[in-house]
């Protein structure tokens, strides 16, 4: 009973941990560039995908696959701020917001098309390990 309990409570700050790197993200994009951005979390997702097919198609550990994910969507980002967003701003934020908001549903249904809408996971060694306390 009790370690049930100390897993629900370990489990629920692992998500609140989530939650608040997420949130940290968002305030952080509209603090700098002052826009909302409600692409960020196909951004997450384009992310994740470059690291499952590193992981499957070279074997490559996930989390050393930030190697190429991040700089890769370094430059998607550059890009997007370059050749869409810096054209919409202005003293209006609809214009921005909306484009933000047209981004991630473009990019929500071609992930959509171009990998289903099945479930991926990666196995590692360590993906099973437990983490024993007391």
């Amino acid at each position: 009973m009790l370690e049930t309990l100390a897993q629900a409570v370990i489990n629920g700050l692992l998500i609140g941990g989530i939650y608040a790197l997420v949130s940290i993200g968002v305030t952080l994009i509209f603090g700098v560039v002052k826009i909302v951005n409600f692409a960020q979390g196909e951004f997450v997702m384009i992310g994740m995908y470059i690291s499952f097919y590193l992981a499957t198609q070279f074997g490559i550990d996930p989390i050393a696959s930030l190697v190429v994910s991040m700089p890769v969507l370094f430059i998607v980002g550059v890009l997007i701020q370059h050749f869409l967003i810096r054209r919409v701003l202005g003293p209006n934020d609809m214009p921005q917001i909306f484009l933000t908001f047209a981004l991630s549903l473009l990019l929500l249904n071609l992930a959509l098309m171009l990998f289903t809408a099945n479930y991926r996971t990666v196995h590692t060694s360590y993906s099973d390990e437990a983490f024993h306390l007391a």
